[in-house]
């Protein structure tokens, strides 16, 4: 059994949703699969207080934490992860955007890499910044970004392009739901550097951000090449083995209590 979670940005149930219809209709095809939906809208509180706990201490400490466990238990349900927005003057709307803000101690600490997500942008793939972010911040979460989809909403368009719409969102809905059995992918050198420079700040910082620290050592992160076991190209590794030293060097001159 696989347990897709599907998660709509928008602000109401319209043309977002409609969109989202050909995904939960070849979705329901297959067996032994399980769906959930939701408004992200209805599992957050929009409000931000810009306290930092979350990442300094933990999400229980975030003032709208009550609000947003039911989001958590969802996250660490699934198996497959499809995000929908739409496009609001070239981005994406402010619900994602605030989702991402809050849940930022995710990319201190890491965790779903054992998930898929696929992300929809409604809007058409001229607006590629709002998809690039999107599966930026859900990579570093963690999530495997196996599918990325720009497409106009459904409901806008003439009735000869309709079909042809759809059939673009099945096919990328097919290569999402074939992804779901995929293994960890091998990371490119972009990512092992990137973990390097968390693994940097997370021992520099142990004492201004004890949560990181004690995270990283929890998982043995700070004695490992990667996040989880894989290969790893060797000219990443000279690469992070060189810029290791310059990184550690730059973060002590710019930081206080590094």
């Amino acid at each position: 059994m696989k347990n897709i979670l599907i998660l709509n940005g928008s602000f109401r149930v319209g043309n977002t949703a409609k969109t989202l219809e050909p995904v939960k209709k070849i979705l329901r095809t297959k067996k032994e699969l399980e769906i959930r939906e939701f408004m992200i809208k209805e599992l957050i509180d929009t409000t931000c207080h810009g306290c930092a706990l979350a990442i300094t201490k933990g999400k229980k400490f975030c003032p709208t934490y009550e609000k947003e466990k039911e989001l958590i238990d969802q996250l660490n349900w699934c198996d497959g992860l499809i995000i929908a927005s739409p496009v609001y003057n070239g981005r994406e709307t402010f619900i994602i955007k605030t989702l991402f803000d809050k849940f930022a101690y995710l990319v201190h600490r890491p965790r779903y890499f054992d998930k898929k997500a696929m992300v929809l942008v409604t809007r058409g793939s001229m607006f590629r910044d709002a998809g690039r972010y999107m599966s930026k911040v859900l990579g570093q979460w963690g999530f495997d970004v196996t599918v990325k989809c720009g497409e106009p909403e459904l409901p806008v368009l003439k009735e000869n392009l309709i079909q042809k719409t759809e059939d673009k969102i099945i096919k990328k809905t097919e290569q999402f739901y074939n992804s779901l059995e995929k293994n960890k992918p091998v990371p490119g050198i972009g990512k092992k550097i990137w973990f390097e420079v968390w693994k940097i700040n997370v021992t520099l910082g142990r004492e201004w951000n004890r949560a990181d620290y004690d995270y990283w050592q929890e998982k043995g992160w700070l004695e490992k090449s990667y996040y989880y076991d894989t290969s790893i190209n060797f000219f990443g590794k000279v690469i992070s083995a060189i810029l290791n030293p310059v990184i550690k060097r730059q973060m002590k001159r710019t930081f206080k209590g590094y």
